[in-house]
């Protein structure tokens, strides 16, 4: 279901493009035909109107498909584990509970493995790959 849901979503914004500008002339001809006064100006209104909600609606409908695609580049980033080094352990090292320490001057996070500030956003070390938290 969700295979190439990038491509699905682009294709659901040039549907919903054409349905929107397909409704939007039929729209402004109904009116044209029924109304006595300035028909015309009312259908070109009603008509370009239409078009342009359904080019800003397909828009964001595509932007969702773009974002959707880039998440297929992430997505493996995201669920590789980091490099795990080989620790000696012995009685100078941080207890297992203690894994990270805020540093006080701003909102990050040191390492206890190799000293680096990263941000409190982050679960694994920038440097080194240790888990944060």
């Amino acid at each position: 279901m969700f295979e190439k849901i990038d491509e699905k979503v682009k294709n659901l914004a040039v549907v919903i493009f054409l349905s929107e500008c397909i409704g939007a002339i039929i729209g402004g001809i109904v009116v044209w035909k029924t109304a006595d006064d300035y028909g015309f100006l009312l259908f070109l209104a009603i008509a370009g109107g239409g078009f342009i909600a359904a080019w800003i609606n397909s828009l964001i409908v595509y932007a969702i498909g773009e974002a959707a695609e880039g998440t297929k580049y992430v997505r493996p980033l995201c669920e590789q584990e980091p490099k795990q080094e080989s620790k000696e352990t012995n009685s100078k090292t941080a207890p297992a509970a203690v894994t990270h320490k805020p540093d006080a001057n701003s909102m990050t996070l040191v390492c206890p493995k190799c000293g680096t500030k990263n941000d409190v956003a982050r679960v694994f070390c920038i440097k080194c790959g240790e888990r944060l938290s």
